[in-house]
């Protein structure tokens, strides 16, 4: 990792897609060969702003519930929360979801909570395989929102 000093600017967005998402994720519907889409925004028009550092990434490969840590840091220290977002193709296009599956559910009807004040996830899929799993992290100063970054998971439950 590295230092990027940018000059002051409402919302820096910073974009990243790879080809190609595999053919086996069993939430998503038609997604062989879709890209992968991740974006980070920065606002750092009034003050210098860092990006929340979230730990790094867990091995999620999972057999039965399992509790994940998403936590992040702030150096200035504003506010985070996390959020589940739509796995999303080249160009931001939310791909669409098998039957029973959604953003706000990506492992089917209660397999995944996401407790805010401890960032972490419970993670109890229903079924073996792969699945698409987003998550943004926003930090807030003094309740606006000045940056967010984003995570795109594949997650194999065993």
């Amino acid at each position: 990792s590295d230092t990027v000093t940018l000059a002051p600017c409402a919302q820096w967005k910073i974009v990243f897609t790879e080809c190609c998402r595999q053919s086996s994720i069993i939430n998503l519907s038609g997604s062989s060969g879709a890209s992968l889409y991740i974006e980070t925004m920065l606002n750092n028009s009034t003050a210098p702003n860092s990006s929340p550092k979230t730990a790094a990434d867990p091995a999620l490969r999972i057999n039965g519930p399992t509790t994940v840590p998403i936590v992040a840091t702030d150096v200035e220290g504003d506010s985070i929360a996390y959020s589940l977002l739509p796995a999303r193709d080249n160009g931001a296009t939310p791909l669409n979801y098998a039957s029973g599956y959604g953003a706000a559910q990506p492992l089917g009807a209660n397999g995944l909570v996401l407790y805010q004040g401890a960032g972490t996830m419970l993670l109890q899929p229903q079924a073996t395989g792969k699945y698409a799993l987003v998550v943004r992290t926003s930090d807030y100063r003094a309740g606006t929102l000045v940056g967010y970054s984003e995570r795109d998971w594949i997650l194999s439950a065993m």
